[in-house]
This record gives structure tokens, C-alpha cells and sequence, in this order.
């Protein structure tokens, strides 16, 4: 299992005994939302920088725990994310909606 939260943290829980196992950041935001891929080798997380109201998208390699490229950054709010459910995938593609303004939104694939 998997939280996030305010703290920047995303932490890695062992359901056998309910114990960490560890965590992972790359950053000092906020975690808002996160999903692995179908094979489970990646984790993107979705990120809030409260200070300069900036959303960002974080992709972690769950083996190794590090950041796999710099965070995607966007002034839009940021709602939900979803992987491609092909597994067979060269590349694994990763959907991100939100809202640019009150009654349009916006969707990015990284």
C-alpha cells in the first residue's frame, strides 16, 4: 500500500505487519493524488506548490524509488490521472485532466 500527503511524502507501507518500508520525494509539495502503471514499475503522482499555486506531476520508479525525469509543471489544477491500461506498451503513457478555467478543461499526455 501507498499514502501521500501534505508532508511531501509518499510512503511505502508493508500490509503484513503495517510497517514503512519507506518513502520517497522530490520535492516539498503537497501530494494530491497519485496511481501506479499497469505493471506496476512506475508510480506518477500528482503535487501542489501551496506557496506559488503551481501544480506538478512527478512519474518514480517503484523498484529504485527515484524520480524517472524532471517533474511536469503546469499552472492548471490538476484532478485526475490514469495510465495506459496496455501493458505491452514501449512507452508507458500517462493521462492527466484537470481545469484551466471555470468551465473548460484540459488533458495532457506525458
Amino acid at each position: 500500500m501507498i499514502s501521500g500527503g501534505q508532508d511531501s511524502l509518499i510512503a511505502f507501507w508493508d500490509m503484513t505487519d503495517f510497517l514503512p518500508m519507506g518513502t520517497m520525494s522530490n520535492n516539498d509539495y503537497q501530494v494530491r493524488l497519485f496511481d501506479f502503471s499497469p505493471q506496476g514499475d512506475h508510480l506518477a503522482a500528482i503535487c501542489y506548490d501551496e506557496i506559488n499555486k503551481k501544480w506538478f506531476v512527478e512519474v518514480f520508479d517503484t523498484q529504485s524509488r527515484v524520480p524517472l525525469a524532471q517533474p511536469y509543471g503546469s499552472n492548471y489544477d490538476k484532478r485526475c490521472l490514469a495510465w495506459h491500461p496496455n501493458p505491452n506498451l514501449e512507452s508507458p503513457i500517462l493521462a492527466l485532466a484537470g481545469e484551466c478555467d471555470k468551465e473548460q478543461g484540459v488533458v495532457h499526455l506525458i
